[in-house]
């Protein structure tokens, strides 16, 4: 994987298909967008430099053949402009070549189904993930961790380099666009006017377009940003939905199936936001598209953070210092329920008061173990074995 995708993949929405009204759209700064056939556009593109990435991305632009595929016509735009291994598609065969269809290949769809593009559109870290599936290095960069000043530096080398190519996603209401979140490909830096080439790839509804430094950063806001500006928005629920999902695959992480670090023994902030966000959602919509599906990832969250307190008890028992762990072990029993993590706290519970020697308490764990457990098998075998994971249930 010599080469190097630099992918701002910034999170504002990843789906177009919700769109606002003009007028909410506009709510952020007076937009300044410099389209490609006017005037001052003409001008800009005259003087775009010979290394600009433009070169490299026009013979492959794709225009997205669904209006949710934007994340796919960009990704592929990208891909095709690069000197890496491509697929061959029935329909341009024998010749090798990136379409919006190949693009899907058994790699990627473990991480994302056309389906589920078609309907939810795809996430930054899904984008990362896809793009490190085709053979290619993908970097992931959060909008709000730049600073103006950051971003700009960011974008004079990665457009002017032949090496890298940028991805933004971004919010069309911040450039008085139709839309809602948006993918496309960036091309260009022009430093005397301070703005970014976007290539747009719903170019049935928008050309190509100059951005400032400063517009594109407001574009690239956060959801929290978004849903401050706009609480009545009828995309609020994708807005929620797509904030825990954020927070969901920051704490699975890319690299999480390769480590098999096991998901509980992270820190649990991410886990906590992104059930807030889910909870939020399924509470005040709850006939939205999204609710069952936020369901299912509560549930999912809620024992993982059960398995952190096992976690961190069974680090204190293995230690030695068995008082820490029935404390932590029962703090998974009284603040979740129904869980698999229970059975193994409770089990901690049992070994630690015995180690301690403290029978009584010890028999007392034991009985509510085996009541609410009476198939279990840590009596018989002890602890699972470190190699395979709390959420492997294959």
């Amino acid at each position: 994987m010599k080469n190097l995708i630099f992918a701002i993949i910034v999170y504002a929405f990843s789906s177009p298909v919700f769109a606002q009204s003009p007028a909410a759209e506009s709510a952020f700064a007076e937009p300044a967008v410099v389209y490609w056939d006017s005037a001052e556009g003409k001008v800009l593109r005259a003087r775009m430099p010979a290394d600009a990435d433009y070169w490299q991305l026009a013979p492959n632009f794709a225009a997205q053949i669904t209006q949710s595929y934007c994340s796919v016509a960009s990704a592929i735009t990208v891909l095709n402009a690069m000197p890496i291994s491509k697929p061959v598609d029935p329909a341009y065969a024998p010749y090798a070549y990136f379409t919006q269809s190949n693009f899907f290949t058994p790699e990627v769809v473990k991480i994302i189904s056309p389906q589920t593009v078609l309907a939810m559109g795809m996430t930054r870290q899904e984008m990362a993930e896809t793009l490190s599936r085709q053979g290619v290095k993908a970097i992931s960069i959060a909008g709000d961790t730049l600073s103006e000043e950051g971003l700009r530096t960011l974008l004079k080398k990665a457009l002017g380099d032949d090496g890298q190519f940028v991805l933004a996603n971004y919010y069309r209401g911040a450039l008085g666009q139709v839309g809602g979140g948006h993918w496309s490909a960036l091309a260009a830096y022009d430093a005397q006017s301070d703005s970014v080439l976007i290539l747009d790839v719903a170019k049935y509804k928008y050309p190509p377009a100059w951005v400032s430094i400063n517009l594109l950063r407001q574009a690239i806001a956060t959801l929290d940003r978004f849903m401050k500006l706009h609480p009545a928005s009828p995309a609020l629920d994708y807005a929620l939905y797509l904030k825990g999902i954020v927070n969901f695959n920051d704490d699975l992480g890319m690299f999480a199936s390769i480590t098999r670090q096991d998901l509980a023994e992270r820190d649990q902030k991410a886990s906590k936001e992104s059930f807030e966000a889910f909870k939020d959602l399924t509470t005040r919509f709850p006939a939205s598209r999204y609710t069952p599906d936020a369901s299912q990832r509560m549930t999912y969250i809620v024992n993982s953070l059960a398995q952190y307190e096992v976690h961190v008890a069974r680090y204190y028992y293995a230690r030695g210092a068995y008082v820490a762990a029935i404390n932590r072990a029962q703090v998974a029993v009284s603040d979740y329920h129904g869980v698999p993590a229970i059975e193994e706290a409770l089990f901690i519970i049992v070994k630690s008061y015995d180690a301690l020697g403290m029978t009584q308490l010890r028999d007392d764990a034991q009985r509510v173990l085996v009541k609410n457990y009476p198939q279990t098998e840590y009596l018989t075998r002890g602890f699972k074995a470190s190699s395979d994971p709390w959420w492997k249930l294959w």
